[in-house]
């Protein structure tokens, strides 16, 4: 019962909610006549995110409450509806079509992104 009521307590970090990063290896499906497509792996940095009251295909997306700017860049403020059944997470990344997607405890209750804005990255993810 302890544990049960600590893990709802917990808090979700970055890496908890989306990787900072992830590798892709892109293929072309043909090339011109003289060229040769190579694959070369490359590490895509998380630039965004969206987050989702229901399953992503609803298209119930989670607006935020606030938006601070920040010295550094903003910062993302996000309440979730206690009506919502489920909360889900889309994670973006720059130079890439490749997103990741999974559904978020349903005991969380808040969320807030930092994003930089000399890189437009997420810096972190903090998530109660």
């Amino acid at each position: 019962m302890i544990s049960i009521a600590l893990a709802a307590l917990a808090t979700l970090t970055t890496s908890d909610v989306c990787p900072s990063r992830i590798q892709t290896n892109q293929s072309a499906k043909a090339a011109e006549k003289g060229w040769h497509a190579i694959q070369a792996p490359r590490v895509h940095e998380l630039n965004g995110l969206m987050l989702y009251y229901d399953h992503p295909s609803t298209l119930r997306e989670l607006p935020p409450d606030s938006v601070e700017k920040t010295a550094s860049g903003e910062r993302f403020n996000y309440v979730v509806p206690k009506d919502a059944r489920q909360i889900w997470v889309e994670c973006e990344y720059v130079a890439t079509s490749v997103v990741l997607r999974k559904q978020l405890p349903r005991s969380l209750k808040q969320c807030v992104v930092v994003r930089a804005r000399s890189r437009k990255v997420v810096e972190s993810i903090s998530c109660k």
